[in-house]
């Protein structure tokens, strides 16, 4: 459908439009924040059944205890639309819609972050054996780079609106749609 065809429907016809492509992003996110929360999951019953000896004995608790957090993160992903499906059907004003719709991408994005920072922290077994076993000033300037990442990644998420890492094109469209339903009463 046409961007002109859309606007020729009544605003009941297009604040209906506008849920079920709402809804089927929902419902994507939903299924991949399932299918990377069980995939999560797959890998921590690895590491209890199989125990894996990497380098050191800490490695496998600490990769338990990261996979844990990638599946909170993913689970909050998930329950996140979850909620938002739910709730969706009795919303009934495009700004109700809008709302809830940008919250839930707010969500998602904070989600996002933790998973990013779970990223960012599984660098700590490098640094344990850079410690351990390499000199300790290449293992400080290992440590200062991964902490200025960290610090990096903490001042874009607080102090630059990011939109690319958590929006896409359809949400910009759903969000400009329901603006314009908004502006046109």
């Amino acid at each position: 459908m046409t961007l002109d065809e859309f606007y020729n429907l009544s605003k009941e016809e297009c604040f209906e439009r506008i849920k079920g492509e709402s809804r089927s992003q929902a419902k994507q996110r939903l299924c991949v924040g399932m299918v990377i929360t069980l995939l999560m999951l797959a890998v921590i019953v690895y590491i209890v059944l199989c125990k894996p000896q990497e380098f050191e004995y800490y490695t496998n608790a600490f990769n338990i205890c990261l996979m844990s957090v990638f599946c909170i993160a993913a689970l909050w992903f998930s329950f996140n639309n979850l909620w938002f499906l739910w709730r969706l059907d009795s919303l009934d004003a495009p700004k109700d819609l809008l709302y809830r719709y940008e919250k839930v991408l707010k969500n998602n994005r904070n989600a996002l972050f933790l998973l990013l920072l779970g990223c960012i922290v599984s660098c700590y077994p490098d640094v344990a054996y850079h410690f351990k076993y390499l000199d300790l000033v290449s293992a400080l300037v290992d440590l200062l780079f991964r902490v200025a990442w960290i610090v990096l990644c903490i001042y874009l998420y607080f102090k630059v609106d990011m939109w690319w890492c958590y929006r896409t094109r359809r949400d910009e469209e759903i969000t400009d749609r329901l603006q314009d339903l908004i502006n046109n009463k």
